[in-house]
């Protein structure tokens, strides 16, 4: 009779859940087509990965006082919430795969200080992986489309699905550590700075923060609070629920089943005018203008 395996070993066997659960990676906006007209020439930022492959054609990114070229057979990745100004030929045909990649309370997976372009070996291996998201949504036998909806796909699409976004996601989020990205330790908050962005987490919500309710739960000042969000993950708590707010916007406007009237309300502002005006300051875009350009 055999033995049963040393203790040890089935320890070496354990998946270590604390360390990755929580990541989120959610699809954007995916298509295979030529560039949408409003997408052609225009400055904006968005609240998630941009990464286009590039068929035919060029596009020129400006951005960080620098100015990007690509061209067919090239790969671009912009980074979240980075202002760029975009220039496509006309003629341009892309695949453009648009995506979060974040820790449950949103801060991103990799930090990158400027666009990407890839090059090497790998840069074929993406495109690869990228392929093989498209045709998932496309369906085998039909021929690329602009754009799926999810509620078209069966479940088993679903999880196939996934499962080839977060291989391409994972091994672009590899390249870009290689080339210059910083991973973002997600465990290295303070555990009443948790509290706080928990509570942000669960009322993504327009209007002034909680900073009294925030005092008395955790005993802290309101400069001290802040200086523990800086010192932790480099931004304000005002500029860490902004971009969770926009991200929640830019996400229920790319569902379209709600009128703008609607997200506007759910989201905490006072009125329309006032979401349009918010949104157009964070993404250079109103929100029916970010809708009718990617979709």
């Amino acid at each position: 009779m055999s033995q049963p395996p040393e203790t040890a070993a089935w320890k070496n066997l354990a998946f270590p859940w604390k360390e990755t659960m929580g990541i989120l990676v959610e699809p954007m906006i995916i298509y295979r087509n030529a560039v949408s007209p409003g997408g052609l020439n225009s400055q904006r930022a968005l609240p998630f990965y941009t990464w286009w492959w590039l068929e035919s054609g060029r596009v020129e990114v400006e951005a960080c006082g620098r100015l990007w070229k690509v061209h067919p057979g090239q790969w671009i990745l912009i980074p979240a919430g980075l202002m760029r100004t975009q220039e496509f030929d006309p003629t341009s045909r892309i695949i453009s795969i648009n995506f979060l990649a974040s820790w449950g309370d949103r801060l991103p997976l990799l930090g990158l200080s400027e666009p990407l372009i890839g090059e090497g070996s790998r840069t074929a291996h993406l495109h690869h992986l990228a392929e093989a998201v498209c045709r998932v949504l496309e369906g085998a036998d039909e021929p690329p489309s602009r754009q799926r909806h999810g509620a078209h796909l069966t479940i088993r699409e679903a999880l196939r699905f996934r499962a080839r976004l977060s291989e391409f996601v994972s091994s672009l989020l590899e390249y870009a550590a290689d080339h210059g990205g910083k991973w973002i330790d997600r465990f290295a908050s303070e555990p009443r700075l948790e509290h706080v962005l928990e509570s942000i987490r669960r009322h993504v919500q327009a209007g002034p923060l909680p900073f009294e309710q925030w005092q008395r739960e955790t005993s802290l000042g309101r400069s001290q609070i802040e200086r523990l969000a800086r010192q932790h993950f480099r931004m304000s708590l005002a500029a860490y629920r902004d971009r969770l707010l926009t991200a929640e916007a830019c996400r229920r406007l790319a569902s379209r089943d709600l009128l703008i009237k609607q997200i506007a309300a759910d989201l905490g502002f006072v009125d329309v005018a006032h979401f349009c005006r918010w949104f157009r300051g964070r993404t250079r875009q109103s929100p029916g203008e970010f809708r009718k350009s990617h979709f």
